[in-house]
């Protein structure tokens, strides 16, 4: 940390903006990780210095070390319950990730940054759930599992390339254009990759991509319904409107506990599942689950199995199934995420 406190004194906001928001984003990981002094102090230093690269690296001027900062801002902040803190933090993260994420044509890329981002919308669906924000949690977490679908991805596709036909083709060159215009700057990234002006040019790119994006979910979609929420997030009331027939239970985990948001026509409630955790489920599913899959150890990987399948009852299914029959439903759609989703839930 002294090496950097150094560095502070040579790179000034005001000269070295870049430079500067890199040293305290390393010193935040550096205090985020301390096993010496005050553990509280520890963690409010590394929330200070988070805040201050934050401050310079945003979505807009640089979305991926952006979202990379924020998340794991988000993250020990989670671990020590800074619940307000831990939202705001996932809040720029995610906004980070949808400007990637909007800004890449391919199928190929889309999956390459879903793969960066696997628990980032649980993570923050679970802060905003501890604030009692139950229906923002629902968005989140609906909006990330959304994305990895792959109908999905081949969906905004193909809605992209009707825009010409349905009689949008300068939004859609608009498009396109935005993309090409950023992908240029990125691929001709100056050798002085801290250059305020290239930031600033790529900052304007991004803007005028997001700009592009809102002029089809607001002119395309006033004609087409289905074009209001291109590449964006369905609100509450749409996702509320898929719970007539049956409640929606979406299952999360982290690292300090899982939760089930449960969705029905007279809102949403929560499910503490405080029994389950990120590390319970990689130990159990790294341990036995997968060793005995990959090895194609047939009986065993059963064995496990049943002794997985029976853990998950006694710490998730066993739970959600009493919480939902106490309040007279006899059946309901369950939207497990992240590790859970390849799990038997039953």
């Amino acid at each position: 940390n002294f090496h950097y406190q150094q560095a502070l004194q040579v790179y000034t906001r005001e000269d070295y903006a870049v430079e500067w928001a890199e040293t305290h984003h390393n010193l935040a990981s550096n205090l985020s990780n301390r096993i010496v002094g005050d553990k509280g102090k520890n963690i409010d230093d590394a929330i200070i210095h988070s805040k201050l690269a934050l401050d310079v690296i945003t979505p807009y001027t640089n979305p991926g070390k952006c979202r990379d900062l924020a998340q794991s801002l988000g993250r020990y902040c989670i671990e020590n319950k800074r619940w307000n803190i831990a939202s705001d933090a996932f809040d720029i993260a995610i906004q980070a990730d949808q400007i990637i994420y909007s800004s890449t044509l391919s199928s190929t890329g889309k999956r390459a940054e879903l793969f960066e981002t696997r628990s980032l919308y649980s993570y923050s669906a679970f802060a905003h759930a501890q604030l009692g924000e139950l229906e923002k949690a629902v968005e989140i977490v609906e909006s990330g599992r959304t994305r990895l679908m792959r109908e999905f991805l081949e969906r905004n596709r193909e809605d992209l390339v009707r825009l010409p036909e349905m009689g949008f083709e300068e939004l859609y060159g608009e498009y396109i254009q935005a993309i090409e215009n950023i992908n240029s700057l990125i691929s001709n990234m100056p050798a002085d990759q801290y250059s305020q002006a290239w930031y600033d040019k790529l900052e304007s790119a991004y803007k005028q991509n997001q700009n592009v994006i809102q002029e089809i979910r607001t002119r395309v979609g006033e004609k087409y319904p289905e074009f209001r929420y291109f590449l964006g997030t369905l609100p509450f009331k749409e996702i509320k409107s898929q719970a007539k027939e049956a409640p929606l239970v979406y299952l999360l985990t982290t690292i300090v506990g899982g939760m089930g948001l449960i969705v029905t026509n007279d809102g949403v409630e929560l499910l503490v599942l405080e029994d389950i955790t990120d590390e319970s489920l990689y130990q159990k599913v790294g341990e036995s689950y997968w060793q005995s899959y990959l090895s194609h150890s047939y009986d065993e990987w059963m064995e496990n199995l049943e002794e997985i399948t029976g853990w998950l009852w006694n710490v998730v299914m066993g739970n959600m199934v009493k919480f939902l029959l106490k309040r007279n439903y006899q059946k309901a759609v369950v939207v497990p995420t992240c590790l859970l989703g390849i799990l038997p839930l039953h």
